[in-house]
């Protein structure tokens, strides 16, 4: 049985990573920064950019925060493969997001 991810690869929306939007539409961008972006960019379709550790932020609001940079580069790969992007923690997020939804709502209780 072979695993359906490594079977066919989808082919992106953009092929070459640096053509994204998201990263054709930042003016003042650095070479290190715009490097860091098509790497994001670059990574397989299953494979987003990890997010930041908890102990990378400092919680100082820096400007860019490290949260801020992570979602940039998330932004860069979800635009390259656009609907073939699978991210697995938003489909756990979002199997724990309907859990606590089921358990929001009582037995017997009225829908205003």
């Amino acid at each position: 049985m072979t695993d359906p991810d490594l079977a066919a690869s989808p082919q992106p929306a953009f092929a070459d990573p640096a053509e994204v939007p998201s990263i054709l539409a930042q003016r003042k961008l650095t070479n290190t920064r715009k490097k860091q972006l098509i790497k994001a960019a670059s990574r397989p379709h299953n494979d987003p950019p990890p997010p930041p550790a908890p102990s990378d932020c400092c919680g100082s609001s820096c400007d860019p925060c490290v949260k801020t940079l992570w979602k940039e580069e998330k932004l860069a790969w979800s635009q390259r493969w656009g609907p073939h992007a699978i991210d697995p923690a938003h489909k756990q997020s979002e199997k724990a997001n309907s859990k606590v939804e089921e358990a929001k709502s009582m037995p017997g209780a009225f829908d205003w």
